[in-house]
Order: structure tokens, then sequence, then C-alpha cells
């Protein structure tokens, strides 16, 4: 596949994908698209969307309520009431809800329903892992949400997501990786990122006015750079194999690039 601009009604507010779909937010639209861009469906937004999460056969958006949407055509199946804050993350197979003003953090283990709650304090970034959440606190510097808290050693992170067994930050000049089995850190790259998602085992994120990268921890001692941004300022990165979609923040528009293009 090329690479490939696709145009938006409006800046994107939220994106998310389960792997094979990705979901757009913009313009009070949900936009549907295959991995390539090609568009597939187009629905009215819930009202307030403001974020979005996504595992396979679940689409969850928060916004005025925390509605979880049918993945095949993008309308309501459950709501439930739901703080102005509140966000939604995925990864690992499951979907969390989080707010920061409650400090506290649900699984969201079926349509409608909340697991217990898991408590917070200070809640700035979260990331999932199957049962498992990893959070940041503006009140320190730990990463908490393993088996023990990770200190980092900065309290700016701009992103975080779980990918290829370790845990990703996005701090102020430094990508910091940590261990999802044993908490314990690894080696950090000097990368101004802002955002971050994992496709597929492959670790995607951008820097603004620097470019794209990728990471396989597997094969690469470093990342792989390239120049190309989408217009505007850089906003969100969704990886969903075999591209990354990197989404602008001010213009309607996301670029779309294979991962054969990261050389």
């Amino acid at each position: 596949m090329d690479r490939r601009l696709v145009e938006l009604p409006g800046p994107a507010v939220a994106a998310a994908t389960d792997g094979t779909t990705v979901w757009c937010a913009a313009a009070g639209r949900l936009l549907a698209f295959d991995p390539y861009g090609s568009p597939t469906g187009s629905v009215p937004a819930p009202p307030g969307l403001r974020s979005l999460a996504a595992v396979a056969g679940t689409l969850v958006a928060a916004g005025e309520a925390l509605s979880w949407l049918d993945p095949g055509a993008g309308k309501p199946v459950a709501t439930l009431a739901a703080g102005q804050d509140t966000v939604v993350v995925a990864g690992g197979g499951a979907v969390w809800a989080a707010s920061p003003r409650e400090e506290r953090a649900w699984p969201l283990p079926a349509p409608g329903a909340l697991g217990a709650p898991v408590a917070a304090p200070g809640l700035s970034r979260c990331a999932a892992a199957g049962d498992r959440l990893w959070w940041t606190s503006r009140h320190d510097t730990l990463l908490r949400g393993g088996p023990q808290p990770v200190d980092l050693g900065v309290r700016a992170v701009a992103a975080m997501t779980v990918c290829a067994g370790a845990v990703w930050l996005a701090a102020t000049d430094t990508l910091l990786q940590v261990n999802a089995w044993s908490g314990r850190p690894g080696p950090g790259f000097g990368l101004m990122a802002s955002s971050v998602d994992c496709a597929g085992g492959v670790l995607a994120g951008g820097c603004p006015g620097q470019g794209l990268f990728v990471l396989d921890p597997a094969r690469d001692e470093g990342p792989r750079r390239l120049a190309d941004e989408p217009p505007g300022t850089l906003g969100a990165i969704v990886g969903c194999p075999p591209a990354v979609w990197a989404l602008s923040a001010e213009e309607p528009a996301a670029l779309v690039v294979p991962l054969t293009a990261f050389r």
C-alpha cells in the first residue's frame, strides 16, 4: 500500500481501532475505515464524544455518557452515566474507563456494566493491559499497576501504551519503557514523542515537527523514523496493521502510512 491522506469532516477529536477497523470521531460523526483508509461507514457520534476505545467485538465511547456501540453499525447498544472527564482506554482484550477527577478507574466487562473500581490517587495517564491498568499520578513520578511502583524520574508523561510486553511512556524528551511482567525499567530512547500506540506488537508514535517512528522490540535496536506528518499539529497515533494512522489535531485529515515505509 502507498501512503494516503484521508480527508475527514473536521479535526479528529478521538480515534481507536480493534485491529481491523479504524474509527475516527470528527464534526459530530463517527466514521469507520478499513486499515488502508477506505471508508466503510458513518453514523452520528454520541453526544460530547471525547474518547474512544476498542477491542475485538467491543467499541466504547466516552462523552456525555459512556456508550457501548455496535462495532458493525456504530449505534449505541448500552449507555451509562459518566463524569465529564471520563476517558476510555483499551489493551490486552479489555476496555477500561478512568476519571482523573474521581481518581478511580473501572474495567468494562460487558455493555452497560462497570467492574470493581481501582483507586488511582492523582490519576494522570493510564494504559490498559487486560485485567491490569498501568497509571501515573500528578502527585509523583511513579508508574503503578505492576508488581511494585516504578520511579520514572519524570512527572510529565504525554502518552502511554502497552505493547510487546512493555509499558511505553512518552515523557518530555525521552521514550521510556517498563517491562510489563517484572516491572523493571528497560532502555529509553531520546525521542520527544507526543503520542504512542501499539500496531500489532510494533510500537508506533509521533514527534511533532520531527515525524513518525516505529519500533519493533523483537528486531530493532532503535526507532525507525519517517519525516512525514499529517497537516497541522500532530495529534493521535493509531496502529492498525499493516498501517499506522497519524491524525491531525487541527486539520480535517489523517495520514495513513504502511509499516513497510519505515526503514
